[in-house]
């Protein structure tokens, strides 16, 4: 019995040759000696860590009896007790930026660590082709100040990412009023950011047509103000199955002058709280789907996919979601972008539709759904880039303010219908003209790409191809003729093509085999060969 246990290092399968008779004691051993960790400096809990429910069972208790079998998932937390070595305690002083009393706390206030200070042996467990919120790539320096000396430059010293999670943020704010009022009041400078809104109120009393053909000083909507978004819903995304986006990337590679792109599935995890970045939220991509899309040179126009509700089903019986889209590009820049194009026009508007579509919260408009860009670097190897549209710039697209400008690298607000009335949008102290071409990058949010430590593919099987058939299934059960069903049919590609073959019964049947990695019942084995009789 494998029973796979989730930590700060990665996620790492746990035998256990005694099966649901294993004891607790024995659960605890093995993952002691899989996480190098002391026997009795840990706890297992049954949920993340944001949400615990942690286990205290007597040691010989039987896994079984406590409903832990095969595939069971567990999340580890170091003990409360384990600290950093470290004799210094904590320094604070109060800076300009802060807007604290003397005993709040803030990003600002933070003293920096000494240079030699001990770090605690959790904090960064990886190669150093890897990263973690511990040691994020510093932000690109803004345009608007000049550029330090390259030999004033220590790469050895990390520079503050000035975006933080959502949660930090939303720490910092309620700080302010941490003495002001009791924990049970929100005020205007501790409540979330309000969903932003463009558009005017459909029902007005004052007599006139309802928006967006009458207005009055009543139901008019706001200024878009365009400004930097302090803080990001989602911090990482890496590929738990890099098998995965080789596949996409190669297939890009054999012609690289037509852009792909794919929807990305996984799961939303906290970074664990022994990596002491609070909040932080990355999306972990165990599979991908290319939809239906007419490729360009310059991007991809997605088409209507009739097959999106069996996907979307399958994807929800496997225990996944979709996270994200991965977009391919060539180099694109020029002098009218002041550089790189990050995003196109139509890359934004397709991302900002993604996260209306893909939301975490609704009622303040919030997405988790990141988008990532694979392109070739100088050196000629790949180098993914990944962002977020900020809350406003989905509330731009939502509202219908904005459009594709001019060329590629542009946005401009959008040309109103006569008689229509449009929200104005403001950059820059200067309100800009309808039609007029502005660079996107005040709405782009940067999404940190990481690579995992231990990657744990959730399929054990990429052999089935994007735009397979009937022939590539029969294929398949050929090859695979002598395996047991949850290994058979471990491709998550051949997975999303069962239900147009078979019954949505059987199918989910397969889908439970490969999920919790146990065949089904013999009698379902029978049905299911049946239905695939033509295939074998």
């Amino acid at each position: 019995m494998i029973v796979r246990v989730q930590g700060a290092s990665g996620l790492k399968r746990i035998e256990l040759p005694g099966g649901v008779t294993s004891t607790w004691d024995d659960l605890l051993r093995q993952t002691a000696l899989k996480f190098d960790m002391p026997l009795g400096k840990f706890r297992l809990s049954r949920r993340p860590l944001h949400d615990p429910e942690f286990l205290s069972v007597d040691p010989s208790t039987p896994l079984g009896s406590i409903s832990i079998v095969h595939g069971t998932m567990l999340y580890l937390s170091p003990d409360p007790d384990i600290v950093a070595a470290s004799n210094q305690k904590p320094s604070f002083k109060l800076t300009p930026e802060c807007q604290h009393g003397p005993k709040g706390r803030c990003l600002h206030c933070l003293s920096k660590p000494a240079a030699d200070a001990p770090l605690a042996s959790w904090l960064c467990t990886h190669p150093p082709t890897a990263f973690c919120p511990k040691c994020l790539p510093p932000e690109e320096p803004s345009t608007e100040s000049a550029a330090p000396a390259t030999n004033d430059i220590d790469p050895s010293k990390p520079l503050k990412v000035d975006i933080i999670p959502y949660a930090q943020f939303m720490k910092e704010r309620r700080a302010i009023c941490g003495y002001k009022h009791s924990a049970s009041t929100v005020c205007p400078n501790c409540a979330p950011p309000p969903k932003l809104e463009y558009s005017g109120k459909s029902k007005c009393d004052r007599g006139h047509r309802p928006w967006p053909h009458g207005v009055c000083g009543k139901c008019a909507p706001p200024n878009a103000v365009l400004h930097l978004q302090k803080y990001r819903h989602c911090d990482g995304i890496s590929f738990k199955n890099t098998a995965a986006g080789e596949k996409f990337i190669a297939g890009w590679n054999a012609n690289p002058g037509l852009q792909q792109a794919a929807i990305l599935f996984g799961r939303f995890i906290d970074e664990p709280t022994t990596t002491g970045n609070f909040g932080a939220i990355r999306a972990e991509v165990e599979c991908l789907y290319k939809p239906p899309q007419e490729s360009l040179p310059d991007g991809v126009n997605l088409l209507r996919d009739t097959q999106e509700a069996n996907v979307l089903k399958v994807v929800a019986e496997l225990g996944l979601e979709p996270v994200g889209w991965a977009i391919t590009t060539l180099p694109r820049g020029g002098k009218e972008y002041g550089g790189d194009v990050f995003l196109s026009g139509r890359e934004v508007r397709q991302a900002a539709r993604f996260q209306l579509k893909f939301g975490s919260n609704a009622e303040l408009g919030h997405s988790r759904f990141v988008t990532m860009v694979i392109q070739h670097n100088e050196q000629g190897n790949i180098e993914p880039k990944a962002y977020q549209i900020s809350d406003q710039g989905v509330a731009l697209e939502r509202d219908g303010l904005i459009e594709e400008g001019s060329s590629i690298g542009f946005i401009r607000p959008k040309m109103p219908k006569k008689g229509d009335l449009l929200a104005s949008i403001i950059y820059k102290n200067r309100m800009l003209k309808p039609g007029e071409d502005l660079l996107p990058d005040e709405l782009l949010v940067k999404v940190i790409p990481m690579q995992p430590f231990n990657p744990q593919p959730m399929f054990k099987y990429q052999h089935f191809p994007f735009d397979g058939t009937d022939v590539h299934v029969a294929a398949h059960l050929q090859r695979h003729a002598r395996e047991p069903i949850h290994v058979k049919f471990s491709d998550f590609l051949l997975l999303l093509y069962l239900p147009r073959i078979m019954d949505w019964k059987l199918v989910r049947e397969i889908i439970h085999a490969v999920k919790t990695g146990v065949s089904p019942e013999p009698s379902v084995v029978t049905q299911i060969e049946y239905a695939l009789k033509a295939y074998t």
